[in-house]
């Protein structure tokens, strides 16, 4: 059988699928198919995602791998032809070239932000890309790390300097929640252009059906903002009810043997990765750079002064919080770093509370309490936390709330001590003083107060650390309270827990006490 007849049998088979006659550019599709081009070269003339050639794809394997007798794709057709119809070299009008030299990427980016000017983070970058464009590809990668701290430029910078490595590169964003198979489909539309649903497929399948594209065709996916689909109200990096299929999606994509990366980029790390972490699975948290942090100033014409070095440190050097303070300070400072800095910081800081209040709604109590312990103690080790009696849990539960808050970003640790980082410290003091502040207005407006909730938050822990300097912690509490109305009646409030006495815990009046004395 010759070339010409193995397109008129093709032909025929597809008209007898489709009921449809073909057109001269359907069938120029086809023929350069059977001659032995590749589709990736014809279909980029024709555009991949045209109805037509989705057709002629699918209904040219169906029919090849039926009468092979064994499954054709794309990349193997040409194969097929030659060994199963003896199709000599010298008649194919086609000059043999590696695939990785002529394959064609198909990019879709869907709604992922222009990452240029992108500057900083070169080991970051290399590193990224090593672990995805080495020979022994990894199958996932997973970015995590602080809100406005990079993540996404970082990988998308990635992507578009590997598209050459890979048929298909995809970016989807988890934030709109889709389900399992909306996602999925989306993907297949493009890595799988020729594939053609006949009936709604489960989660199971359609993690199978993904499964086989990618091995199929190298391709590299990028799934960013994986945190929206988390359970607010569970460890870090636990899925809601509704998405844990997702779970076994991750799991597949880590265990299974395909030539494709999927990089996953979310604020909190994936709870049981670590379980999965090996040579073909990777994770790296994104932190502040000062590198960035010098550019950034440098594009808005600033000088990197010791004044603008303190701000970005008190920020964790995070972009996003220095691109807030940048225009705060130039709008009401004329750019002054230095005149910021010898007045309060309260105003500047707050701007930033709405992406670190979404960040520390998502904990949960006992996670929160874990950080108002540290915005006291400012740095203390899980030995220290046990022994002092700072939270009636059990070592192995406080143990598993340490490894959440580690997994959202928001401890740094130094050996076995463990802090909060600077922005986030004086975030959750801030959290911490308004449940103190309406704590205190109970207290004043209440006729009989409920005494077991005040000792709940006034007494829990003692706000001043014998031995310890916890001064910066006091100054805040003190800063705040002498500018609310409710700090001048904070004798009313002691007078009222003194009247409970001994009801009270001690810890509740020494507290108050404390907060008097400083102000």
């Amino acid at each position: 059988m010759d070339i010409e007849a193995a397109f008129e049998l093709a032909q025929r088979s597809i008209v007898a699928k489709t009921g449809k006659s073909l057109i001269d550019s359907q069938k120029s599709v086809l023929q350069g198919i059977i001659e032995g081009k590749k589709l990736r070269e014809i279909t980029e003339v024709h555009r991949y995602n045209d109805s037509y050639v989705k057709q002629v794809s699918a209904s040219l394997c169906k029919y090849l791998s039926t009468a092979f007798g064994e499954p054709v794709n794309k990349d193997n057709i040409r194969s097929a032809l030659e060994q199963r119809l003896h199709l000599e070299q010298r008649n194919l009008e086609f000059v043999a070239v590696p695939d990785r030299e002529i394959a064609s990427c198909v990019p879709d980016w869907d709604s992922a932000p222009d990452v240029e000017p992108f500057y900083g983070r070169q080991s970051e970058l290399e590193q990224l890309k090593g672990w995805i464009a080495d020979e022994d590809r990894s199958r996932l990668v997973v970015l995590y790390g602080m809100g406005g701290i990079g993540k996404t430029f970082l990988a998308v910078k990635a992507g578009k300097q590997l598209e050459k490595d890979f048929d298909a590169v995809v970016w989807r964003s988890i934030k709109q929640t889709p389900s399992l198979s909306k996602l999925m489909a989306s993907i297949e539309d493009v890595i799988n252009p020729g594939y053609i649903p006949t009936a709604k497929l489960s989660a199971e399948e359609s993690i199978t059906k993904l499964i086989n594209s990618l091995k199929e065709r190298r391709c590299l996916i990028i799934l960013d903002e994986l945190e929206s689909i988390f359970d607010p109200n569970n460890f870090a990096g636990r899925y809601l009810p509704e998405y844990e299929p997702y779970a076994e999606l991750i799991k597949r994509i880590a265990t299974e043997n395909h030539e494709s990366s999927v990089l996953i980029v979310s604020r909190e790390k994936v709870a049981d990765i670590a379980e999965l972490e090996g040579n073909r699975v990777h994770t790296l948290q994104v932190s502040g750079s000062g590198e960035i942090t010098q550019r950034i100033l440098e594009n808005q014409g600033l000088e990197y002064s010791q004044a603008w070095q303190a701000i970005a440190t008190n920020y964790g050097s995070n972009p996003l919080a220095l691109k807030i303070m940048i225009a705060i300070i130039q709008d009401l400072y004329g750019g002054q770093a230095e005149d910021f800095l010898r007045g309060s910081q309260a105003t500047a800081y707050y701007s930033f509370h709405t992406l670190l209040d979404a960040q520390f709604d998502r904990l949960s109590p006992k996670e929160k309490e874990l950080m108002f312990i540290l915005a006291i103690l400012q740095k203390a080790s899980i030995a220290q936390i046990i022994n002092d009696n700072w939270l009636d849990l059990p070592r192995s539960d406080l143990i598993m709330y340490m490894g959440s808050l580690r997994r959202r970003s928001l401890l740094e640790r130094d050996n076995s001590e463990f802090s909060l980082q600077p922005m986030v410290w004086r975030h959750t003091v801030g959290r911490f003083t308004q449940i103190i502040e309406e704590c205190i207005i109970y207290l004043i407006k209440a006729e009989e107060p409920n005494i077991e909730e005040v000792n709940r938050i006034l007494g829990s822990y003692p706000w001043q650390q014998k031995g310890q300097d916890n001064h910066r912690f006091l100054s805040l509490l003190q800063d705040y309270f002498r500018a609310r109305p409710v700090g001048k009646r904070l004798g009313e409030a002691l007078q009222t827990l003194e009247k409970a006495y001994p009801t009270v815990n001690s810890y509740a009046i020494d507290n108050l006490k404390v907060l008097l004395n400083t102000l």
